[in-house]
């Protein structure tokens, strides 16, 4: 009985790590597939059978590693199989579908730094400016909705976003600076 419960706790942990990882990823990882594989069908298809292998093979990940990257090389097996299935589609060469997903990783690197400036920059936002870009883009809260309940006039709000945006911009671009001067 003992044995059968650490065993469950083991699954468990097991299984929450996993979708933690998964949920973190899923977008990177569906958006390779869906730069090799042009119809949505088929790439929803293929996301499907790379999650599968990619929670039956989850005790081979090593904790600490890219789980992006690993599931991102299971999703470029899975295509080239799909490509190699479904002879009725444009046949392409490995090695291009390799350059696709070299090109990919590249743009999903270079995203995911953007997203860490993205998110660094908002913390240095004033608490005000924190809450009208969360009731504008988190909760997609209308101007004229946000000017209702805050009684400010849908100008003055559009002239704030407006700053708000450079701001972000700017120390968008001195963090992306910085990490590249590294």
């Amino acid at each position: 009985m003992a044995s059968q419960n650490k065993q469950q706790q083991t699954m468990d942990d097991l299984t929450s790590q996993f979708l933690k990882h998964y949920v973190e990823n899923q977008r990177r990882i569906y958006g390779l597939i869906r730069s090799l594989v042009p119809r949505c069908q088929d790439a929803d298809d293929v996301m499907q059978e790379t999650t599968a292998v990619m929670w039956q093979k989850f005790r081979e990940f090593q904790p600490g590693t890219n789980f992006s990257a690993w599931g991102n090389r299971i999703a470029h097996l899975l295509v080239l199989k799909h490509y190699q299935k479904n002879k009725n589609l444009p046949s392409f060469k490995p090695e291009i579908l390799d350059e696709i997903t070299k090109d990919a990783h590249i743009l999903n690197k270079q995203m995911t730094h953007r997203l860490d400036a993205l998110l660094s920059c908002l913390k240095k936002l004033s608490s005000d400016d924190r809450e009208l870009v969360k009731w504008r883009y988190e909760q997609n809260t209308s101007v004229k909705e946000i000017s209702q309940k805050q009684n400010i006039a849908s100008h003055t709000i559009y002239r704030s976003l407006g700053r708000i945006h450079n701001c972000l911009l700017d120390c968008i671009k001195r963090h992306m600076a910085v990490e590249t001067s590294l």
